[in-house]
C-alpha cells in the first residue's frame, strides 16, 4: 500500500514538474524575446527566444525523466527482493 502512495506522489511530482518545465522557460524566454523586439526594432527575437525554450524544456524533461526510470527501478527491485523472502 505504501509504494503505491509514492507511486503517486512520484506521478504527481512529475506531471507539476512537467508543466513547470514547459511553462517556466516559455515565459522567461519568450518575455525576454519580446523585450528584446521592442529595444531593437526586430520581429525574431521571440522566435528565437521560443526556440529556446523548446530546447530549454526538452533537456529539464530528459534530465528529469532519466531521474525518474531510475527511482522506479530501484523500488521494483525493492518489490522483486520481497516477494523472493515470502
Amino acid at each position: 500500500m505504501q509504494d503505491k502512495k509514492s507511486l503517486k506522489k512520484l506521478a504527481y511530482s512529475y506531471a507539476a514538474y512537467g508543466g513547470a518545465s514547459i511553462f517556466g522557460p516559455m515565459i522567461i524566454f519568450g518575455v525576454a524575446g519580446y523585450v528584446l523586439d521592442m529595444l531593437l526594432g526586430t520581429k525574431f527575437m521571440v522566435l528565437a527566444g521560443v526556440g529556446t525554450a523548446f530546447i530549454t524544456t526538452n533537456i529539464l524533461i530528459h534530465k528529469k525523466t532519466k531521474k525518474i526510470s531510475k527511482i522506479m527501478n530501484e523500488m521494483s527491485k525493492k518489490e522483486e527482493n520481497r516477494s523472493k523472502k515470502q
